[in-house]
């Protein structure tokens, strides 16, 4: 199923207009991650993972020898958000209506092997947990008894946008992508995560 860029399934589109982002990566991927949303950046140019987020997970998987030809890179919510509703209900909203862009990607990868979700947004849609502290750095069964299907469970991590202001976070968000590579069959290279420098 491929997404729709017009899609208004939630308040996200029908009333801030922002675009629906696709996902990036070939259906033979062994490993999926998902950030939480796209950023302003992503949103104003139309492109999926233009941000610093995304260019700190490259960099993760560079620093590992993982190329990026087996990793599909997707959103937990393809609409830049702005600020998520506050009530618990009206996020999942915004969660279920992307589910079906998941789902169907999800049928598609028939080599997937392990999936990571990176933020607190996917940490909740993944363990209805919204405090990520509880759950960061360790392996979950995914409620969705469709993610279940293709997956046994799913690594979940600390947003990348946490590096710019705590670096010492960098070296977690790194091992957990390389747990799940390694679970992917992927064979990331051992290597001690060096201080990525943002763009000023």
């Amino acid at each position: 199923m491929n997404e729709n860029p017009n899609c208004q399934d939630c308040e996200l589109h029908s009333k801030a207009k922002h675009r629906c982002l696709p996902s990036v990566g070939d259906v033979n991927c062994r490993l999926a991650i998902y950030l939480d949303s796209p950023n302003f950046l992503d949103d104003r140019t139309g492109r999926s993972f233009d941000s610093e987020n995304a260019d700190f997970v490259r960099y993760c998987l560079q620093r590992m020898s993982v190329s990026l030809a087996d990793v599909y890179l997707d959103y937990v919510v393809k609409c830049y958000p702005g600020k998520l509703p506050g009530k618990k209900e009206d996020r999942m909203a915004c969660v279920r209506a992307c589910s079906q862009y998941r789902f169907a990607s999800l049928q598609k990868l028939t080599k997937l092997k392990s999936m990571v979700v990176l933020g607190s947004l996917g940490c909740e849609a993944i363990t209805l947990e919204k405090q990520i502290s509880k759950k960061a750095g360790a392996e979950w069964v995914p409620l969705s008894p469709v993610m279940r299907q293709h997956v046994k469970h799913v690594w979940v991590g600390f947003s990348p946008g946490l590096v710019k202001e705590k670096p010492s976070e960098a070296g977690g968000i790194y091992r957990v992508i390389f747990m799940a590579a390694k679970e992917a069959g992927l064979n990331p290279a051992v290597a001690k995560i060096k201080p990525y420098e943002f763009d000023i």
